[in-house]
């Protein structure tokens, strides 16, 4: 057979590129790809409004008992050191109701607190939200400051306590040294406690027939509070001499309601008798 000539043919050179992993491995691409996908992000509020939601709907408490027990006693052991006692206990159902009493007080703090920050116009509560909800509900004693400034004292009574709780006698005494009933405060005799200065006094035979004690600022002669021997460790504070918070005060009672003048007696109020007894009275 006659030997044949071969010709040259160009070539384009190099090997045939490999197929990419892409069309061999389609499936472990995506697993990789999704892997590395970021995770869904909602939008800034939406997850604290569903956990609001969820907790407003659920009962349980929120605070782990066990380590709400153990701070309970650790106050409890060391206030009763203080005092000579030794081993305290509770029952379950004392700290159980500590604990309910607790979260109570503290949701009630944050939702105050809140209204707080958003009458601010902001969303972040601070400290003086906290700050002012206590003050609110804890108010500071009432501080007073006579108007002479010879005599400043303080009474030991939230101002809530005293708003709504002015007294009016009508008693032989009030009348004759005003020609009208006299305005006063109810409160506690050790719960007026003197700054400044000190108050005299004298004692006179009251309506009742038992001794009273006039206090009085001895540099106008203005009366700031009297006691009386038929109502010990009590003492009525002139509401007049408590500057803008007498003018404050609502009238709420009237003794002596029996020995008044019908024209000074208020509509709508509780009338008493001289023993603090409930009584009917025409006005």
């Amino acid at each position: 057979m006659p030997r044949q000539k071969m010709k040259a043919h160009k070539t384009v050179g190099g090997k045939a590129p490999r197929k990419s992993a892409s069309v061999f491995g389609s499936k472990s691409n995506k697993t990789v790809e999704s892997s590395y996908r970021k995770a869904h992000r909602f939008r800034p509020g939406t997850v604290a409004l569903r956990e609001i939601r969820r907790y407003q709907r659920s009962t349980e408490l929120l605070i782990r008992k066990l380590p709400f027990q153990r701070l309970v006693r650790e106050v409890a052991e060391v206030e009763a050191r203080a005092v000579g006692i030794i081993g305290v206990r509770f029952q379950a159902s004392a700290l159980a109701a500590l604990q309910e009493a607790s979260e109570a007080y503290l949701v009630g703090l944050f939702e105050d607190a809140n209204l707080c920050a958003i009458h601010a116009k902001r969303v972040t509560i601070q400290p003086k939200e906290g700050e002012l909800r206590e003050d609110r509900y804890d108010p500071k004693p009432l501080k007073t400051d006579y108007r002479a400034r010879a005599i400043q004292y303080t009474i030991d009574v939230p101002e809530a306590e005293l708003l709504n709780a002015g007294i009016a006698c009508h008693c032989n005494d009030c009348k004759t040294s005003s020609s009208a009933p006299s305005h006063n405060l109810k409160v506690d005799s050790n719960k007026i406690k003197v700054a400044k200065g000190a108050p005299k006094h004298f004692v006179g035979t009251g309506s009742s027939g038992k001794a009273v004690q006039r206090f009085f600022c001895g540099d106008c002669g203005s009366p700031v509070w009297t006691n009386t021997d038929s109502m010990p460790n009590v003492s009525f504070v002139k509401v007049g001499a408590l500057g803008d918070f007498g003018n404050r005060v609502r009238l709420t009672t009237e003794i002596w309601s029996e020995n008044a003048n019908p024209n000074t007696l208020r509509p709508h109020v509780k009338h008493m008798d001289r023993a603090f007894q409930p009584i009917e009275v025409e006005v």
